[in-house]
């Protein structure tokens, strides 16, 4: 019963050191993109993603969170 209760706690902290890499490189390319995406170089004005987002450019995004 504790090897299989040991190996259980094993199981769960992988799979939850494998959520908190997934999460952090969720955050890390949402922050690229923030970057990326924070002014006009033209300008200087914040752009609006919903207006200039080009259709190709939408097709490259990843659908999934996997």
């Amino acid at each position: 019963m504790l090897i299989a209760s040991q190996f259980l706690l094993w199981v769960v902290a992988a799979l939850l050191f494998i959520a908190v890499l997934a999460l952090s490189r969720q955050v890390s390319g949402l922050r690229a993109r923030l970057e990326q995406d924070a002014a006009c170089p033209q300008c200087q004005r914040p752009r609006d993603p919903l207006t200039e987002a080009s259709p190709a450019r939408r097709a490259s995004e990843p659908t999934s969170f996997a």
